[in-house]
């Protein structure tokens, strides 16, 4: 019937006028749509706040791939101090963490480290013995840069001071005029403190050598496994050479392996045995005869050589500082004592054949 659809339409009309009415009160209006609002407000925060900590934590990629070839480089020492030992933040760094103050006088925690300090110290290894006495461990001056990430100090004792000057140049570092030790000021800038990843030629993070290898004779039809090939590459990385540290022996890397080695006056044969372990990590691959005083000496990466094989031997009181201490000589002493032989702390074929 026409009157009762009418009805019918006007009844629905009312309805939805009514409901309109009430959802769009201005007291309950309001009242939903601040509460909305809020939700999404705090929701847009927390993942806001997600994404900066997943950002922050992927971007230490050139950290922590640095952090690990600078603790795979043994010419690079750390030291010591009331317990605290600056290797310990490398470490850190290497695990993808911040780096962390353990002075009082600082209410900061933890910083990041301006990643062109990790390049500096990384080429400044590669150059010869250097020891890292603070990167943003132990006490100075409430407002030093140690504490924000971008000073380091290195031992005066170990390295070449014009050598850091250089490298430190070329990454935006300059040496202060501090007496006691060199120090290095690298200024945040650019982004150079957020540990963006740095990448190589194929577009890959560079990777740190292995550590697991347990040095066997190899050669590329046999390799030992990846794990001792990725150690050759990044050792031979450290002398200069840039290899894509993948484990795989290509040519690229056989090539690197027969000049370095020509470079001792070898043959340039391929086959990595003991003498080419020993130069790729100390620099030491033909054992001269050394002694603490007269004579020659080696350099100190044999020292560093001698004091590492010593410490395999048990003498864990030794450090691998590359110094020729009494710690160090009396440790050669003893060694050749136990062999029957008179101690002179000459280290010559027969010492080295027993530390080997």
């Amino acid at each position: 019937m026409p009157t009762k659809k009418t009805s019918v339409k006007s009844n629905r009309k009312a309805a939805l006028r009514k409901a309109s009415t009430k959802h769009s009160s201005p007291t309950k209006g309001f009242y939903f749509g601040a509460k909305t609002r809020s939700l999404a407000f705090i929701l847009l925060i927390a993942t806001a706040g997600v994404m900066t900590l997943l950002i922050t934590r992927a971007d230490n990629g050139a950290n922590v791939n640095l952090a690990k070839e600078i603790l795979a480089n043994r010419n690079v020492t750390y030291w010591t101090n009331n317990g605290v030992n600056t290797r310990d933040v490398f470490v850190a760094l290497s695990q993808g963490r911040a780096a962390y103050t353990t002075c009082s006088n600082t209410s900061r925690k933890t910083t990041n480290v301006n990643t062109n300090i990790l390049r500096f110290i990384k080429e400044a290894g590669q150059s010869g013995p250097i020891m890292v006495n603070s990167l943003t461990d132990k006490c100075h001056s409430s407002s030093s840069k140690h504490y924000s990430g971008e000073a380091v100090d290195l031992q005066k004792t170990v390295g070449n001071v014009n050598t850091f000057i250089n490298i430190a140049g070329k990454y935006g570092g300059t040496k202060n005029s501090e007496s006691t030790h060199h120090h290095f000021d690298f200024p945040c800038s650019r982004g150079d403190c957020d540990g963006t990843v740095q990448t190589t030629s194929s577009g890959s993070a560079p990777a740190p050598s292995s550590s697991s290898c347990s040095h066997p004779t190899i050669q590329r039809s046999s390799t030992g496994g990846s794990g001792c090939v990725r150690h050759l590459q990044g050792e031979l990385n450290n002398w200069g050479y840039g290899l894509s540290v993948d484990g795989a022996w290509g040519d690229k890397t056989g090539n690197a392996l027969s000049a370095f080695q020509r470079r001792w006056g070898w043959s340039g044969s391929g086959v990595v045995g003991r003498h080419s372990w020993d130069a790729l990590h100390y620099g030491c691959g033909n054992h001269p005869t050394i002694r603490r005083s007269g004579g020659t000496t080696g350099g100190s990466g044999c020292v560093k050589h001698l004091q590492d094989h010593l410490r395999k031997k048990g003498y864990s009181n030794v450090a691998i500082d590359g110094a020729w201490g009494s710690i160090t000589d009396n440790a050669v002493r003893d060694l050749q004592r136990k062999q029957g032989w008179s101690g002179a702390g000459i280290v010559g074929p027969g010492t080295w054949g027993v530390l080997h």
